[in-house]
């Protein structure tokens, strides 16, 4: 996040105008003015960017710490907003779409203490595997053609391999509730 950057603008704004770093910046401010590409431009374009150019006009803040507080939460926001824009756009994440909604951790990555079996539930969650869906997307086999090599009738996409497929009933029966599947 750009946090640590927005306090070390504002550390800067209140140090002795006659230290160095401080005279430094004064002229990174007047470039910035001027549209040349500078730190204190990325700081001005960094504000304004979050709708927070009053703050670069003002040259300060009032409260800093709630300040800091309210651009936080703003990043937060804006960033989430980005994910779900991004995730509803992509084909591959079709699969994290049905299941992933909000912009949060999941428990599964703190109660699976085996980093193995985590790393491979997250790699399935986010389509890292070696489904035939995925498999063909990576060799540009036509969606309706990436077909289980053991039913050979259906997608073998991440649904498939985890409620429909025959091969893997027996698993199934086993380890997920009969509600899930059939």
């Amino acid at each position: 996040m750009f946090i640590r950057i927005i306090k070390y603008w504002l550390h800067i704004l209140t140090m002795d105008r006659r230290r160095y770093v401080y005279q430094c910046y004064e002229y990174q401010y007047h470039r910035a003015m001027d549209n040349h590409q500078c730190w204190a431009t990325s700081v001005k374009n960094l504000l304004y960017s979050y709708g927070f150019g009053e703050v670069w006009i003002n040259q300060g803040v009032g409260n800093e710490s709630l300040f800091l507080k309210c651009f936080r939460k703003r990043c937060e926001d804006i960033d989430a907003q980005d994910w779900s824009a991004n995730i509803q756009e992509s084909p591959k994440l079709k699969t994290y779409c049905s299941f992933k909604s909000m912009f949060v951790s999941e428990k599964y990555l703190y109660c699976i203490e085996e980093p193995h079996l985590r790393n491979v539930l997250s790699r399935f969650r986010l389509s890292a595997h070696n489904l035939h869906i995925e498999m063909g997307r990576r060799n540009k086999t036509q969606r309706d053609q990436r077909n289980c090599f053991y039913c050979k009738t259906s997608v073998e996409d991440e649904l498939h391999f985890l409620l429909c497929c025959q091969l893997y009933s027996n698993i199934r029966d086993k380890y997920i509730p009969t509600y899930y599947h059939h």
